[in-house]
């Protein structure tokens, strides 16, 4: 297992995680799982990593929608995941979400825990982040 660690990271330092997480997209990893508590700054990281991959839209949680897709300019589709507000497993069946993770797309998921048994299956990058106010530690590993 790989494992990197950024220590005492504030939120203009972002771009400098998001750059290592597009340098695994580079590498074949496609699939990117972002736990740490409400407000941790799992949708900051997410952003700036969208700008990394040069999305064309804005990115937005997709709290309510479950998932965002965007395009990156060469076309390349990019699914954002908020799980948060599911109850069951079973819901991710009724969305199609093994069909996101099978696409070889990348697929950016936030509150990843309630699909921990279909995870299982797959090779991804797992970031959590931790921290209050404005210092975040952050871990990546695969």
């Amino acid at each position: 297992m790989m494992k990197k660690s950024f220590k005492n990271i504030a939120i203009e330092s972002l771009p400098a995680v998001a750059e290592y997480l597009k340098q695994m997209v580079d590498s074949n990893t496609n699939i990117f799982l972002f736990q740490g508590n409400l407000g941790a700054g799992k949708t900051s990281l997410i952003k700036s990593f969208g700008d990394q991959l040069a999305v064309l839209d804005s990115i937005h949680s997709p709290t309510y929608a479950l998932v965002n897709t965007y395009e990156d300019r060469r076309g390349n589709k990019i699914h954002h995941f908020d799980l948060y507000r599911l109850e069951s497993e079973e819901e991710l069946d009724g969305m199609g979400f093994e069909e996101y993770l099978t696409s070889g797309e990348i697929c950016l998921i936030e509150w990843p825990e309630i699909a921990h048994h279909i995870l299982e299956d797959y090779t991804y990058a797992l970031i959590q982040i931790a921290g209050e106010g404005d210092q975040r530690d952050i871990e990546i590993r695969i």
